[in-house]
């Protein structure tokens, strides 16, 4: 992870991981890696027959690549990672087609990329024979309202779902419709991202009076759309579901490696923005 395999270094690597067929984790992150150059790995792929976690995450992986991968995948496959691949609808839509073959997938991270209708539709339909899957991140994928309000009615057929990260999309008043008859049926929701979403109206009030049901949600991130009155609502929420907890309305949340979690201090956008991001970075 985060250094400069490119192109002899990954087909070198290859080689030699066809000799491994019992490897478990493979995570190749930030190496400067283009779909040109995946020939050789996606061979070595085929040998990987026991492999359960794949994080190609900020390559240049491309839809191209994706579809070259996703025709080889090992059955056994349980966590993919493809954050930041610039990887687009039709890559999506191939990769839908091929989920059939990894039935036991829990986790599909594909944030940052560029999904579209068909990648949308393919996916959902592939989720179908994913049945184990509990964690699907959504996020930064560009996807227009109307597209979010076709995921959500069809994501309620994954009932196993625990993690839902639909953060920096078009998600608006009139899909939070959608979504509150979504998390109605997932009843096993824990973790629920709508960051960034420039979030308001009656809608948005009627979701946060419907989440002080779920006894199981832990982390709410609704960055970017607070108002007073959903902050007294997710105080309310958190106190209900931790009821052996004192929760301090300064010490609610706190941005940790991508995540909000419970007693940390909930800032405002520009606060957020001074305190924590650029300190990170």
């Amino acid at each position: 992870v985060y250094n400069q395999i490119k192109t002899d270094g990954l087909d070198n690597l290859s080689k030699e991981l066809k000799r491994y067929n019992n490897l478990y984790y493979l995570n190749l992150s930030n190496n400067y890696i283009f779909y040109e150059e995946i020939d050789e790995f996606v061979s070595a792929l085929k040998y990987m027959n026991n492999l359960i976690e794949l994080n190609l995450s900020n390559n240049q992986i491309s839809s191209e690549g994706l579809s070259f991968i996703a025709e080889i995948l090992p059955d056994t496959i349980q966590k993919l990672s493809f954050t930041e691949c610039e990887i687009y609808q039709d890559g999506f839509t191939d990769f839908g087609s091929y989920l059939y073959r990894i039935p036991h997938l829990t986790s599909l991270n594909i944030y940052g990329n560029r999904n579209g209708p068909s990648g949308i539709s393919s996916l959902l339909e592939g989720f179908e024979y994913c049945p184990f899957l509990n964690y699907i991140d959504f996020g930064c994928n560009r996807i227009e309202d109307c597209d979010i309000v076709l995921f959500l009615k069809k994501i309620r057929n994954i009932k196993n779902v625990k993690s839902l990260i639909l953060r920096e999309n078009y998600l608006t008043d009139d899909s939070i419709f959608f979504l509150i008859q979504c998390i109605n049926i997932l009843r096993d929701l824990e973790i629920l991202d709508i960051s960034w979403n420039s979030l308001e109206g009656a809608n948005l009030d009627q979701f946060f009076a419907l989440l002080s049901k779920f006894a199981k949600l832990r982390t709410i991130n609704i960055e970017g759309n607070p108002c007073e009155s959903q902050e007294k609502a997710l105080i309310d929420i958190l106190n209900k579901n931790t009821p052996n907890e004192n929760i301090d309305k300064d010490l609610m949340w706190k941005y940790e490696k991508g995540k909000f979690t419970k007693k940390c201090k909930l800032y405002t956008n520009e606060d957020f923005i001074n305190k924590y991001l650029y300190e990170d970075i």
